[in-house]
């Protein structure tokens, strides 16, 4: 499992330009959440123009059309029997509807582990986070949590989308 932390920077964009929204109104009053996760997966796809074209039977050249921002979906494991589990459901929650750039990272800096926040992440002084460590901005699109009767276990999946 890693172990990694999302900032509510409350800024409207990754510049930390313009007015940045008040602690009540970011998640976990602003201050990093950190849980951990068992699996990351990234994700960035091509928008192609792979038209087929009438009466042409050898193979004809794709055409390019834009990209999409990369997704990076954060999944794992919540214990019903843990209150500090439990109390990240409101908090993932949130972190879909507060207005501010998020900033992902991963939290470890002394297990000598490279991760995909590492490897794709900015060192920039931006947003109201440690210039040192590499991150993501983005903002959450999506969070999913599934409960089944009689399970102590809550799977859950957050869908991060990288803006810069």
């Amino acid at each position: 499992m890693a172990t990694i932390g999302i900032v509510d920077t409350g800024y409207p964009n990754i510049t930390s330009i313009g007015t940045v929204a008040a602690s009540a109104d970011r998640a976990n009053s602003g201050s990093v959440i950190t849980f951990k996760c068992t699996k990351m997966r990234y994700t960035r796809d091509a928008n192609l123009d792979n038209t087929n074209v009438p009466s042409k039977y050898s193979d004809m050249e794709v055409n390019y059309g834009s990209i999409e921002n990369p997704i990076i979906e954060i999944s794992g494991v919540l214990d019903r029997t843990i209150t500090a589990d439990m109390d990240l459901v409101s908090e993932f929650d949130e972190l879909v509807t507060t207005k501010g750039i998020k900033c992902l990272y991963y939290n470890s800096t002394s297990d000598g582990y490279r991760d995909l926040t590492d490897s794709l992440g900015a060192t920039d002084a931006y947003t109201n986070h440690p210039a040192s460590t590499p991150h993501l901005h983005g903002r959450i699109k999506s969070f999913t949590i599934t409960q089944n009767p009689g399970s102590v276990h809550l799977p859950y999946t957050l869908m991060f989308q990288v803006t810069a």
